[in-house]
């Protein structure tokens, strides 16, 4: 990799307003197969860094898992479980989440993110906006 240069990546999922199922896993994909339609047509070689912006509310913030599955198939979780963090109300959640676990590999491919009530003892409900 010496003679490459390591660049992060935003990655934007899109989506309608898609409810959070309390008691399944919400997917989504994208294809970040052709570059010239992301990054400003720029390739990516290797990742440094992959950021993920969600909207979303959920009622139990700390029962959310996210997570993002890159083209080779690595699972980077991007949340976890936290139990005293239990704000009961439906509020907006504008969050870029960042991870580090794929550095190196290639951005080229299908991504895929998941989002996951971890709890399911508590009917949290939630939507993507």
């Amino acid at each position: 990799m010496s003679n490459k240069t390591l660049f992060g990546a935003s990655i934007i999922f899109f989506s309608f307003l898609r409810p959070i199922p309390s008691s399944k896993v919400l997917e989504e994909w994208i294809d970040l197969s052709d570059m010239s339609k992301h990054c400003g047509g720029v390739m990516i070689n290797y990742l440094e860094h992959v950021e993920v912006k969600v909207n979303l509310n959920y009622s139990r913030r700390g029962d959310l898992l996210i997570k993002i599955t890159s083209p080779k198939g690595t699972v980077s979780n991007l949340t976890h479980y936290r139990k005293s963090d239990s704000f009961f109300k439906l509020k907006d959640l504008n969050w870029v989440l960042m991870t580090l676990h794929l550095w190196g590999e290639t951005a080229v491919g299908e991504w895929k993110l998941s989002l996951e009530n971890s709890q399911t003892q508590h009917h949290n409900k939630g939507y993507t906006f």
